[in-house]
């Protein structure tokens, strides 16, 4: 994670983590509250059952299928 937030602030990024524990539920909520923060991108790793993917079809996710 180091290298990652490194190179976020040298182009002027802030890195925000947040830690799951494999919990999809938890993922969601995450997701959910981050979505006000309208960040530049995402960077993920999913929940072993999640089903975060649809969560990202939605309006201000990325478009219609896609990642920011």
């Amino acid at each position: 994670m180091r290298g990652v937030e490194d190179v976020a602030y040298k182009s002027s990024f802030r890195l925000v983590l947040c830690n799951t524990d494999n919990d999809a539920r938890k993922e969601i909520s995450y997701l959910n509250e981050m979505r006000s923060y309208l960040p530049a991108g995402w960077l993920l790793i999913p929940a072993v059952d999640s089903q975060i993917a649809s969560h990202f079809r939605s309006p201000g996710m990325g478009g219609a299928g896609g990642l920011p």
